[in-house]
């Protein structure tokens, strides 16, 4: 799209500004990210393909929808839909769990999701 579009119009979305960050989000959408920009890696390109850029950024603020939220509060990931490559896309349909045995407390609650027990009253 050229500089000018507006891809939330051209997509049909809303848009809905961030609290932390000044970028527009799809409020459509169940879970927002807003982030800070962290950093830029130029990948070379193959041929006639030039190159691409991987951006990184560090996470300011997560925003979950309870509509996103499964019985035992965590997100419900079934049915999302993943870029792979390409011009190939997947979904989530099956969750299942390998729980790492012999994993002392404070590294299973970050595999976990939880934050650990310095930050949790934060």
């Amino acid at each position: 799209m050229p500089p000018e579009a507006d891809e939330f119009e051209i997509a049909g979305v809303t848009k809905k500004e961030g609290n932390l960050v000044q970028i527009p989000m799809v409020a459509e959408s169940p879970i927002h990210f807003e982030c800070k920009y962290h950093s830029t890696l130029r990948l070379p390109g193959n041929g006639h393909m030039g190159t691409v850029n991987v951006v990184t950024g560090e996470m300011i603020v997560i925003h979950i929808s309870d509509q996103a939220l499964t019985d035992n509060g965590l997100v419900n990931v079934l049915n999302l839909i993943a870029r792979m490559g390409y011009y190939d896309c997947t979904s989530v349909e099956s969750i299942f769990q390998m729980v790492i045995l012999n994993l002392n407390k404070e590294l299973r609650r970050g595999m976990e999701g939880k934050q650990s027990a310095e930050t949790s009253d934060a």
